[in-house]
């Protein structure tokens, strides 16, 4: 099978083969997906190759989809989150395409990493030892990544410590070290850790460099730091974020790079009611009404990944007005105060994520009303949304 293939996309389906009676779902723009890929690679320039995070579904987009356009725009490499996310790829047609596991894993489930020829991110000793055996078994040469701290505090050696372990690693039989790289806790926010965590690790590649230890891919910079920390890109770059046309906070991007948001998410009106003044609405009674009101219900809820601190704080779009959010958020249900838009009616298109006409609601506007991350809003996004794809121009 071929990593670049002609795939249909059956256009209102997650899973490909069902259909879905309900009005809410995610439009991503593959071309958009593109648009972002080659405009970073405009950025970088040459010499410089690509690895893209596809963990947690794509960011909520759809593995698949977006490998598929990533594939298609020349990524050079990806990058996943868990052993089953990459096997899902590998079965899926994604045969070629390099493919970086970015945690740390069990030594009890290192036979299907190297099976499946996955490389495997390693910052010890044992999971080392444990995939150079599992490789010698197969006769086969593995590939890892090690992954040095730098100020994370997460996995990964000390980066004082890692010239100790580069060269036990190095001297195993059956791996290959193909690439070692570090993480940005802050990257965003905190330039000097920033410029530090760099300074560290550009010694320790001179220190191995020095050992005569050849490695391949040297990789930190994500996609803050593809924009602002040109020092961090080495020859790979980790951009996540971006890729999606999203950035880490408000504007964080503006005047240095043109990203366009891939991912909509949208519903319908399935109820009006009129409501009094006086009456309670949704759990616990949080908004009561002080006229009456035109209250219309829309079926998404908390168990789509819609926060419930978007009660009475959030917002959508209707016919091209804001509708404010009034009651709490309910598991499948959020109700939306519709008094001020006249022709409002059932069956009328509701926007929660994305534009409609001059207005639009981004994945960052609504991180900072739930105090959070825009990587996790579009996370939060249920497969039980049918995600419908524009698909890419030819």
């Amino acid at each position: 099978m071929k990593d670049s293939y002609n795939r249909k996309f059956y256009v209102g389906d997650v899973n490909h083969n069902r259909l879905c009676y309900r009005p809410t779902w995610i439009e991503v723009d593959l071309n958009a997906i593109r648009h972002n890929f080659l405009q970073i690679r405009k950025l970088i320039g040459k010499g410089t190759s690509i690895l893209v995070p596809v963990k947690a579904n794509a960011y909520g987009h759809g593995i698949l989809e977006i490998c598929d356009t990533l594939v298609r725009s020349g990524v050079d490499y990806l990058g996943v989150g868990t052993v089953d996310e990459a096997i899902f790829l590998r079965s899926n047609g994604f045969v070629k395409i390099p493919i970086l596991m970015l945690g740390s894993v069990l030594t009890s489930v290192v036979e299907p990493i190297v099976e499946n020829n996955i490389t495997q991110t390693v910052g010890d000793m044992r999971l080392a030892c444990a995939v150079d055996r599992c490789a010698g078994r197969k006769g086969k040469k593995a590939r890892i990544h090690i992954k040095i701290d730098t100020g994370m505090g997460r996995i990964g050696v000390w980066h004082e410590d890692a010239m100790k372990l580069i060269s036990k690693i190095n001297l195993l039989g059956n791996v290959k070290i193909e690439g070692i790289f570090s993480h940005f806790p802050s990257a965003d926010e905190d330039k000097p850790l920033t410029h530090r965590q760099i300074k560290d690790f550009l010694s320790l590649l001179q220190d191995v460099k020095k050992a005569g230890i050849n490695i391949i891919y040297r990789h930190m910079a994500n996609s803050m730091a593809v924009v602002d920390y040109k020092a961090s890109h080495m020859n790979l770059i980790r951009p996540g974020l971006m890729i999606y046309g999203l950035s880490p906070r408000p504007g964080a991007f503006k005047g240095k790079i043109s990203l366009k948001p891939a991912l909509s998410l949208k519903s319908k009106i399935v109820f009006i009611k009129n409501v009094p003044p006086g009456r309670r609405v949704s759990y616990r009674g949080t908004h009561i009404t002080t006229c009456h009101t035109r209250v219309a219900t829309i079926p998404i809820g908390y168990g789509d990944g819609i926060n419930r601190r978007l009660s009475n704080k959030g917002r959508v779009l209707v016919n091209g007005k804001e509708a404010p959010i009034i009651g709490m958020v309910c598991m499948d249900q959020v109700m939306i105060d519709i008094n001020h838009i006249d022709h409002a009616k059932i069956g009328d298109e509701v926007v929660i994520i994305g534009s409609q006409d001059n207005l639009r609601i981004s994945a960052e506007e609504i991180g900072q009303l739930c105090d959070t991350i825009p990587y996790e809003v579009v996370c939060w996004l249920d497969k039980r949304i049918t995600r419908k794809y524009v698909l890419l121009k030819k």
